[in-house]
């Protein structure tokens, strides 16, 4: 929640509108936005009712607990090393892109880092609350990898032979 609302900020910022923007994206930062705003409450309350109900992945919490921090802090940093080293180009699924194929910074790891820093920070809050509803993350898992799809064919057509080049040196998911 507080990332959209800094976003939508940001584009008041940038007197960006929403006629820069296609009708499919506006959507899906609708649904994300609405999935986020209403799923980390529940998980808090799903995480306090789980302690009552005995249903956890794990009978060493302690393990999950350090496991799932470090990864919320891979996640976060990934995320805000991406932001910060693509500078003033904020575009997001899409909109407003910039004139540049980023292949340096947090690209030169992974194709997506923003995804894969969003990925790993989820795992690493359900990790936390000891859950099995870590199940949840199987449908941001693909609607990150239809996201990704989309966006890869958008730099194959903007970029071309320049794209191909990169989307063969460096992956999605760093060193597989």
């Amino acid at each position: 929640t507080i990332f959209f609302t800094s976003r939508y900020l940001w584009d008041s910022i940038r007197k960006r509108s929403k006629t820069m923007v296609s009708k499919k994206i506006i959507a899906g930062r609708f649904w994300v936005l609405s999935i986020v705003s209403f799923l980390l409450p529940l998980l808090i309350i799903m995480g306090t009712l789980n302690k009552f109900l005995f249903l956890k992945i794990s009978s060493d919490p302690l393990f999950l607990l350090v496991v799932g921090f470090i990864l919320c802090c891979f996640g976060l940093y990934l995320m805000f090393w991406t932001r910060l080293y693509r500078k003033t180009d904020w575009g997001f699924m899409g909109d407003d892109v910039g004139t540049i194929l980023f292949t340096k910074g947090p690209y030169a790891i992974t194709r997506h880092p923003y995804y894969l820093g969003s990925i790993t920070f989820g795992f690493g809050i359900y990790l936390i609350l000891n859950s099995w509803l870590i199940i949840m993350m199987v449908p941001v898992i693909l609607f990150i990898r239809n996201a990704i799809k989309n966006e890869e064919n958008f730099m194959k057509d903007k970029f071309g032979q320049e794209w191909i080049i990169y989307h063969n040196k460096v992956n999605i998911i760093p060193w597989f």
